[in-house]
């Protein structure tokens, strides 16, 4: 198999790449804020997106680099250079998707407690904009019964502000290693199920009352799951976020933010190294995102793909320097992809010969 040895990384690292998608979190050996100094910063964005194997384009997608004019003159002296990425995942339908795209935003800005307190701003702007979903729901169609997870990341000066509601997934690469800066809220994801079990729900084959394939979403008010409004408990289906900031500093090199139709198919450590690798070839996120879906598509993700790459630095990501201790005979030099499409062929080649019919006739 030549052609799987092609490729020698240069920054390989001896992480596994067989970890399933949502095994690497933010733990306690991520980078210690405290001890890193903020650095100035540079935003470089690119998206793209796929249909995929589906028959319907149901995500949509917000970069704004600079959202100066989307803010009074007030509002812009305190934040100061503001960025905004958003990544809405779609089901049932366009409706709900395209919705919250054109008003998160503009939800978020007039915010009482916009910008003092961005991420309680963007928390009760996912409500409020939930709230728009349900009053408009049928308005634009006589059928409407879409709904959609969003991820948003709100940058002002240095300061990261994320909100999720649903299960696409935002992920640093802080000098080549992999910090995921949002949780899934798949239904059987431990927290999430013991959530909606305390909400009256159940799940049933992995799915919210055997329906979603999510535990959070904006829209799906035909569903009588909701109770979001802002006395009441929510129910086994919320469009209330997870809220959680963090400062860029040095050796931060980009973001990549996505749906699940990428992290179906990628771990974070993987997307972070495959992203790497392409940066380092052409510095470009736009060819970053492009390169992306590609590789889902070619390692056969069902789902649209949407993602955005985000780089915080004009420069590529630096060549990564690690001392390995481990004995010659045991280095690695094959970079991640190349592992994983040989430990994907092996797989294959076993298979197969462990279903051709014994040959008995020399026994």
């Amino acid at each position: 198999m030549p052609e799987l040895m092609e490729k020698v990384e240069e920054d390989a690292v001896p992480d596994s790449p067989f970890l399933p998608a949502d095994t690497v979190r933010l733990t306690a050996d991520a980078v210690d804020q405290s001890k890193v100094e903020a650095f100035e910063i540079f935003i470089r964005a690119g998206v793209h997106a796929s249909q995929g194997s589906r028959t319907y384009m149901e995500d949509a997608v917000t970069v704004e680099e600079d959202i100066s004019s989307f803010l009074r003159r007030e509002q812009a002296e305190v934040v100061g250079s503001c960025s905004y990425f958003g990544v809405y995942d779609g089901h049932g339908g366009t409706e709900s998707a395209e919705f919250v795209r054109d008003r998160l935003l503009p939800n978020i800005i007039s915010q009482e407690s916009f910008p003092e307190a961005i991420g309680k701003s963007m928390h009760d702007a996912f409500l409020q904009t939930d709230a728009q979903l349900r009053d408009t729901e049928g308005v634009k169609s006589d059928n409407d019964f879409s709904g959609t997870t969003a991820i948003a990341i709100f940058l002002s000066e240095s300061t990261l502000h994320i909100a999720n509601c649903g299960d696409s997934r935002v992920v640093m690469s802080s000098r080549g290693k992999a910090i995921a800066l949002s949780s899934d809220h798949k239904p059987t994801m431990p927290e999430e199920t013991s959530r909606i079990k305390a909400a009256r729900g159940f799940i049933e084959d992995g799915y919210l009352n055997g329906q979603l394939g999510t535990g959070r979403a904006l829209g799906n008010w035909y569903m009588d799951l909701k109770d979001d409004s802002p006395d009441g408990t929510p129910g086994p289906l919320t469009a209330r976020p997870d809220t959680s900031s963090r400062d860029v500093c040095e050796g931060d090199e980009f973001l990549l933010i996505a749906c699940d139709g990428l992290w179906d198919v990628f771990s974070n450590q993987n997307a972070v190294e495959y992203a790497r690798q392409q940066l380092r070839v052409h510095n470009d996120p736009q060819t970053c995102s492009e390169e992306l879906v590609k590789e889902a598509l070619r390692r056969n993700s069902t789902d649209n793909i949407s993602v955005v790459t985000v780089c915080f630095s004009k420069d590529p990501p630096p060549k990564r320097e690690f001392k390995d201790e481990r004995p010659a005979s045991f280095r690695r030099t094959l970079s991640q992809e190349s592992l994983s499409s040989l430990h994907r062929a092996l797989s294959k080649e076993s298979i197969s010969s462990l279903m051709k019919p014994l040959d008995l006739s020399e026994s």
